[in-house]
């Protein structure tokens, strides 16, 4: 992957791939429709280096989990 630093400069980072995993479970509960979901953002923790919408590099977020609740009513 290259990044643009200017009109003359470029740098070139590795390759990588990153995993991420997510469920999702919906279910009754009396008349409302309740919603679990989780999920795990870089599984295996890879190190890497990736460029964000104003081209800046940054350094990949850590291994993170996430979980919500949702209901409707």
């Amino acid at each position: 992957e290259f990044v643009t630093l200017g009109n003359e400069n470029a740098l070139k980072t590795d390759s990588f791939t990153d995993v991420d995993l997510g469920v999702r479970y919906t279910t009754s509960v009396g008349d409302q429709l309740l919603t679990l979901r989780a999920s795990v953002q870089n599984v295996f923790e890879e190190g890497y280096f990736d460029v964000n919408s104003f081209s800046f590099l940054i350094p990949a977020y850590p291994r993170t989990f996430r979980a919500s609740v949702g209901i409707e009513f």
